[in-house]
């Protein structure tokens, strides 16, 4: 028993993605009390809906492995219990389990803007990256010019002094 129990227990439960006790399959609750050990439906007992004296799937500590395999096939099907069998729980476990989808919805809207201003972030990153390379080429480009204006003034100035020179040889030559 003991190892049909340990791998019973160490299956993963699985979720249709939905928030109710019905929508979690596979998992199994295994409680003991007063000698008893007693396996059952894990969803429904973690969210109250059935107590661990419930009569689901009960055994001694001798049972062998066949039974302990179709009690848990019986705990893992769907649940049995209906609505009204919840008593005075089930407006409270309605009532949270709507608060929990309203607040996974709105998690969920949360997220999504998240998402989107991160990517409106990455956007402006890439345009300020953008940005910054056309003023660094434009900033290159002053530079140059810069650097161009500078070696023709440099120009001007010399051809202006060969100029002066020229004159003042031509006005020594026409004087004579």
């Amino acid at each position: 028993m003991g190892n049909a129990l340990g791998t019973l227990m160490a299956k993963t439960p699985q979720c249709n993605g939905g928030f109710d006790a019905d929508d979690i399959e596979g998992e199994v609750a295994i409680v003991k009390s007063n000698g008893v050990t007693k396996m059952l439906n894990g969803a429904e007992y973690r969210f109250g809906l059935v107590t661990s004296s419930a009569s689901s799937t009960s055994s001694k500590s001798t049972v062998d492995t066949n039974s302990v395999s179709s009690a848990s096939s019986s705990a893992l099907s769907k649940s049995s219990i209906k609505d009204e069998d919840h008593g005075q729980y089930a407006p409270r476990i309605k009532e949270l389990t709507e608060e929990i989808k309203k607040a996974a919805e709105l998690k969920q809207i949360n997220t999504q803007r998240m998402v989107d201003a991160v990517n409106e972030v990455k956007k402006l990153e890439v345009e300020l990256d953008r940005a910054g390379q056309n003023l660094s080429q434009i900033q290159q480009k002053f530079n140059d010019h810069e650097a161009t204006v500078a070696d023709l003034r440099l120009r001007a100035k010399k051809v202006h002094e060969q100029l002066l020179i020229a004159r003042e040889a031509d006005k020594r030559r026409n004087a004579v």
